[in-house]
């Protein structure tokens, strides 16, 4: 056998004379399977980081409402605490308003 024989590949006829391009079939599929590939993960990466976005400003909006809820639940636990217990004992014999 000869070598030319054993590997899969398209000799394209001379442009010049110390010019040919050999294309092995194999490694074209190998390159375009890699590309494939790149392409996928990348669209998968950017897609995945669009959601994170996403659900992480959905997180923060849920968490920026609590905050106020419990801005104002604590507000109103400290306003009866203030009315309720004083403890400054010169007060104590005055009448509360």
């Amino acid at each position: 056998m000869s070598k030319d024989n054993l590997a899969r590949s398209y000799k394209v006829n001379k442009i010049d004379d110390n010019f040919s391009v050999h294309l092995n079939i194999k490694w074209l599929i190998q390159l375009l399977m890699l590309t494939g590939t790149l392409v996928y993960t990348y669209v998968n990466i950017t897609t995945q980081l669009g959601n994170i976005t996403r659900e992480l400003e959905e997180v923060n909006l849920r968490v920026s409402k609590l905050e106020s809820k419990h801005e104002a639940e604590m507000d109103e636990i400290h306003k009866w605490y203030k009315q309720s217990l004083e403890l400054n004992p010169l007060k104590w014999g005055k009448k509360r308003k």
